[in-house]
């Protein structure tokens, strides 16, 4: 691989110290984990306490472009428009305000980080939360605590949990640590020692992730895989290709029988059942979520509101738990809480980050910045895979939310600068 030798870096004031960010997002992240579930209500006054320094900085505006603020501001002051109409008009007015601080803050967090740190760095925010990450896997099997595992219920798999809260976000967190870890492997290759190391947490973040056997995880992770793939050069892709096949059909040639195995093992993971239905586990979440949404109608029910789920009060404070039901799918909440407008507006958004991303693909010279942005697109669009089977777009608190928007904040940071100086492509931004 191509050297990582950083360009010279424009120094830029920082408004953090360099271990809060890390620290922060690993509180906003890792909440689920056992040993830091105690910091879950801590998030929001992360959130809020970033939110008032950038705003005291006067940075806030200054962080975003015309074009996408444009965008993103109609989309959310719809989502908060939807509150006057919603059956339970208090709950809607805190989930889309808690969302709107949300999605402003973190974005705000991952622009700010992307702009002051080097490409190379790009994504260390992430640090802390990949290694508490990994923590809880291997704490995990030298604790060896029972009830660190599940049995799937119709295919008799083991759901390996680690410290987190279930098997599925137990994947998740793996499925959002690994852009991080291959982005470091990438860019440590030509040194040993650390090629060693990255290798190392990158290979144990597959193995963790394949023991969780969430599905919606592992396709994440394939598609951050495929585009990190797609922005090798041809040359590269040829040597993965081959060296991918000779693995293969060496392991073949010694035990045939294993290819056999792995098909069975593979059908067991793709299936979850003895139903040849692949999606059989996701049925009734979706039809219920699809019979809402065509609740929801134009305008939408109101965000955070579960239809048919009137019963909302504080006793069990804001989770969805006590008085909604489970969104299967996250295009589907999003029409049942904000309406075919309400997604209209979102497929809009994700057109001008994707858009931006592309352009930026196709401009870049260089090899490091196209293999960066090739990670971050596919992490983006692997989320978005994910966000298919799990409906988490719409709930302000959850790990993937604020995982996504600090990316995207990242992502609109990288189209303002290549190897640090001004890119003549980039869009306006707005003046504080």
């Amino acid at each position: 691989m191509s050297s990582m030798a950083s360009a010279p870096v424009l120094m830029k004031k920082r408004i953090f110290p360099s271990l809060l960010v890390p620290m922060s997002v690993a509180i906003l992240l890792a909440s689920s984990i056992t040993f830091l579930h105690i910091l879950g209500n801590a998030r929001f006054f992360v959130l809020l306490t970033f939110l008032f320094i950038f705003i005291i900085k006067k940075k806030v505006l200054r962080l975003f472009d015309v074009q996408f603020a444009f965008v993103l501001f109609v989309y959310l002051f719809w989502c908060f428009l939807t509150s006057f109409w919603s059956d339970i008009p208090l709950l809607s007015f805190m989930k889309s305000g808690f969302f709107i601080v949300t999605v402003v803050t973190l974005y705000c967090v991952g622009a700010d980080w992307g702009k002051i740190n080097s490409r190379e760095k790009a994504l260390d925010y992430l640090w802390m939360f990949a290694l508490i990450t990994l923590m809880t896997g291997f704490l995990g099997k030298i604790i060896g605590d029972p009830n660190q595992t599940n049995i799937h219920a119709t295919s008799n798999l083991i759901e390996y949990q680690g410290f987190s809260g279930g098997s599925n976000m137990f994947g998740s967190m793996m499925g959002m640590s690994f852009p991080f870890l291959l982005w470091k492997m990438y860019s440590a290759w030509l040194k040993k020692a650390n090629r060693v190391v990255w290798t190392f947490l990158g290979i144990s973040c597959l193995y963790f992730l394949i023991l969780s056997v969430s599905r919606s995880a592992i396709l994440m992770v394939l598609v951050t895989g495929l585009l990190f793939i797609f922005g090798l050069k041809l040359s590269k892709k040829i040597i993965l290709l081959c060296i991918s096949g000779f693995i293969v059909l060496s392991i073949i040639t010694v035990n045939p029988s294993s290819f056999f195995n792995m098909i069975s093992v593979t059908n067991a993971y793709i299936y979850k059942s003895d139903k040849t239905n692949l999606f059989q586990s996701r049925l009734s979440v979706w039809q219920s979520s699809y019979d809402a949404a065509l609740e929801g109608g134009w305008f939408g029910l109101g965000s955070g509101i579960a239809f048919g789920k009137t019963d909302f009060n504080f006793d069990h404070g804001l989770t969805t738990s006590s008085y909604g039901r489970e969104k299967g799918n996250s295009q589907l909440a999003i029409i049942e809480e904000t309406g075919i407008v309400g997604f209209i507006l979102f497929s809009v958004l994700l057109l001008v980050v994707f858009f931006r991303l592309l352009k930026l693909y196709i401009y870049s010279n260089n090899s490091e910045q196209r293999i960066l942005l090739s990670i971050v697109s596919g992490a983006l669009l692997g989320m978005l895979a994910e966000s298919v089977f799990e409906g988490w777009w719409s709930a302000p608190g959850a790990a993937e939310t604020m995982y996504f928007w600090l990316l995207v904040g990242v992502s609109r940071s990288l189209g303002t600068t290549t190897n640090h100086r001004r890119v003549n492509y980039d869009t306006p931004r707005i003046e504080a």
